[in-house]
C-alpha cells in the first residue's frame, strides 16, 4: 500500500479545493484522512480531481478524535508513512494520541 495523507483545512479558502486537486494526482498518496467540519471541502476538491471516494475518510467532529485514529488504524500499514497538518484550533495531536495509544 502506498502513503496516507491526513488532509486539514488552510485558513485561505481558496487553497482548500486546490489541495484536493493535487492530492488526487500524486500516485504515491493511498488514502486521504481528514478531521474537522471545513475539511470536507478537502475531499470534495480531491474526488471532483478523480480521486477515489472509497479511499477518503472524514471525521466531522473534533469532539471525537478517536473516530479518526480508529480510521486510520483500520486501513494503515505498519510500515507507512503518515503525514499530519492541521491548524492548532483542531489539536491534531489528540487524534495522535489516540492512534498511538495502543
Amino acid at each position: 500500500m502506498q502513503n496516507p495523507v491526513f488532509g486539514i483545512r488552510n485558513r485561505q479558502p481558496d487553497y482548500v479545493p486546490d489541495f484536493g486537486t493535487i492530492t488526487s494526482r500524486s500516485a504515491s498518496i493511498a488514502n486521504i484522512f481528514l478531521f474537522g467540519k471545513e475539511a470536507k471541502e478537502i475531499g470534495e476538491g480531491a474526488k471532483e480531481s478523480g480521486f477515489p471516494s472509497n479511499r477518503i475518510f472524514f471525521n466531522n467532529d473534533i469532539s471525537a478524535p478517536q473516530i479518526t485514529a480508529d480510521q486510520i488504524r483500520k486501513v494503515c500499514q505498519s510500515e507507512e508513512v503518515l503525514l499530519m497538518k492541521a491548524s492548532r484550533k483542531v489539536q491534531l495531536e489528540r487524534v495522535l494520541d489516540m492512534f498511538t495509544a495502543l
